[in-house]
């Protein structure tokens, strides 16, 4: 019905300009007329980038941008509101996850119903300690490596300096908390840290205990 009352309209539209479109008529020329000349914006770029080819502007670009993102790589910038710890303290962490809402499937069945608890613990344990640490930190660094020896499983996790450098140095991989996903999740504002679990909950320690 939609469709038939546009088609409708359209036609009206069509027969009511239809007297107007017969009558056009050739105007004339009204004042001097001239070519309309644009450049070529593709040629343009080209010849621009020839320019700065020829004078190494280009290829000095192209390292600069090479040396900056390797440097990026290399050296993450730390994370913000990440201190260094001057005590040590313990908390315990559960977590435990909450369905805010019903989920659904493609039919509408409830698979999960609002309210539900899960613990990842109770299906995935652990196995392995985080310790989070400042690379920059030579004491943080040896603390971590004393930790780690003891079981290949452990990771360190960098909140600032270069992973590169101390997966060489210690001849084991280290990664860095990438946009401080898992700072932020375990509410960690100081290191070093380290999460092990215990049971069904995780226990983080910040601080190195004396």
């Amino acid at each position: 019905m939609r469709n038939k009352a546009f088609r409708t309209a359209l036609m009206s539209m069509l027969i009511v300009s239809a007297p107007f479109i017969s009558r056009a008529e050739d105007l004339g020329n009204y004042g001097p007329a001239w070519t309309i000349a644009e450049p070529d914006a593709i040629e343009s770029i080209k010849n621009k980038i020839r320019r700065l080819e020829r004078d190494g502007t280009l290829k000095k670009r192209q390292e600069e941008y090479k040396n900056k993102s390797i440097a990026g790589i290399k050296n993450p910038p730390p994370l913000p509101g990440i201190t260094t710890s001057t005590f040590y303290r313990s908390r315990r962490f559960d977590p435990t996850y909450v369905y805010p809402e019903d989920v659904r499937d493609e039919t509408g069945k409830i698979l999960v119903r609002a309210g539900t608890k899960i613990n990842p613990l109770d299906y995935q344990p652990l196995g392995k300690r985080l310790i989070f640490i400042d690379g920059r930190d030579r004491s943080q660094v040896a603390y971590a490596k004393k930790i780690v020896e003891s079981n290949i499983q452990d990771k360190i996790i960098l909140t600032a300096g270069s992973f590169i450098d101390l997966t060489k140095e210690l001849k084991r991989h280290v990664y860095f908390d990438q946009r401080g996903v898992l700072t932020q999740h375990f509410k960690i504002k100081s290191v070093p840290t380290m999460i092990t679990q215990t049971g069904n909950i995780l226990m983080i320690e910040e601080g190195i205990r004396s």
